[in-house]
């Protein structure tokens, strides 16, 4: 959700002048966001499955899957219903 503020509000915040700044902000901020998402989904479940931790690494990846599907629904809910 902050991301997405972050996105929405930096063009209204910052003068409108065509600057660099703006694209290299927007690119990092979704470097960063595609790293966390890869460390949450892709890293831990992995050096868990390599320490032969099948259920738990198939469990982890489970839940973060579904806290963040219903995270997002959540917050589609809340856009669509109450922001509009």
């Amino acid at each position: 959700m902050a991301t997405v503020s972050l996105i929405f509000y930096a063009p209204q915040v910052v003068d409108e002048e065509d600057t660099i700044f703006i694209p290299i902000a927007m690119l990092s901020l979704f470097v960063f966001s595609a790293a966390t998402m890869s460390y949450l989904f892709l890293y831990e479940p992995l050096c868990l499955l390599v320490d032969g931790k099948k259920q738990e690494a198939a469990l982890f990846f489970i839940k973060t899957l579904a806290i963040f599907g219903v995270s997002a629904l959540l917050l589609l809910f809340i856009g669509v219903y109450f922001l509009h």
